[in-house]
């Protein structure tokens, strides 16, 4: 998605219809479009600029990155192998699966295609997943150490609720101002959007969640801000986690000790986590280096 923004694109902003996709009407037989198979092919998005690229793609991954450490961390700390927390990773898995299939290239923002709040939509409940999990901790952990960690990593999940909450519903007020946007974006948390509805009525719409297909006087300005409070989020959560560990170099122990108010961590699970990270990423990146440019079928 990264490389279709900034580089697989069309820098005067055709979408290809005209033919300027970068093929030359060749059927490849003399190879020389076989020697453009890195740079991929077929119809191409405007190009939307180095900004908008890490804003709108970026902004989604780290906040799947963001729920990758709060998993990562949790597992590394606490014993949770019953079927009760087996059965809240799959369903936070699910809407994970949710948020990644509903990413959209930049330019589907700028042309009024799509909103980033589908991704958020998943992101979301899978947050207030682990926010339930976190508070369990805070609350019914028998150590103080843990209690005190978990109250603390909850304060953090808060602000982030918080705030992707705000990217939420920033993605309906341009489209609903005028059709009290706040109810219509609560009613999307559960899948409750204008297009759904007219779905089931038998008319036209762009599916749950979009919110488009109502409106054709759309404007990116929302969507933009929706996917900087994103940011906003992750950055928060980031601080959060450097918070303490930088009071403490700074300043040392003022309060009651790190024994009482953190719980140590699992460090090989945690470099075990980090590798097979490192390991998906690398291959995702080459996968998507060498995706081959669709041919015409020959006959």
């Amino acid at each position: 998605m990264f490389k279709d923004a900034i580089y697989n694109c069309d820098p005067d902003g055709s979408d290809g219809s005209d033919g300027s996709d970068g093929s030359d009407g060749s059927d490849g037989g003399d190879g020389s479009s076989s020697s453009r198979r890195l740079a991929g092919g077929g119809e191409k998005h405007p190009c939307v600029g180095l900004g908008l690229a890490y804003l709108h793609i970026l902004g989604p991954f780290l906040g799947m990155f963001l729920l990758w450490l709060v998993e990562t961390y949790y597992k590394a700390r606490f014993v949770t192998h019953d079927w009760f927390h087996w059965v809240l990773d799959l369903v936070a898995y699910f809407f994970l699966v949710i948020a990644g299939m509903n990413m959209h290239k930049p330019a589907d923002y700028l042309k009024g295609e799509a909103h980033p709040n589908r991704v958020q939509i998943g992101l979301l409940w899978a947050l207030m997943i682990w926010i339930f999990r976190v508070t369990e901790i805070a609350v019914l952990a028998k150590r103080e150490s843990s209690r005190r960690q978990g109250a603390a990593d909850l304060v953090a999940l808060l602000g982030v609720l918080a705030i992707w909450l705000g990217a939420h519903y920033a993605a309906y007020w341009e489209t609903y101002q005028h059709d009290k946007f706040y109810g219509v974006a609560t009613r999307a948390l559960i899948g409750l959007t204008p297009e759904s509805a007219a779905s089931a009525d038998g008319s036209s719409g762009s599916g749950a969640g979009s919110g488009a297909g109502l409106h054709d006087d759309h404007s990116s300005g929302a969507d933009h801000v929706s996917a900087a409070l994103l940011w906003a989020g992750n950055l928060y959560f980031f601080a959060k986690q450097l918070q303490r560990p930088l009071l403490l170099l700074l300043f040392g122990d003022r309060g009651l000790g790190v024994e009482r108010t953190m719980a140590p961590c699992n460090h090989g699970f945690i470099i075990h986590r980090i590798n097979e990270f490192m390991f998906l990423m690398i291959g995702e990146g080459v996968l998507a280096l060498v995706r081959p440019r669709p041919y015409p079928l020959e006959a």
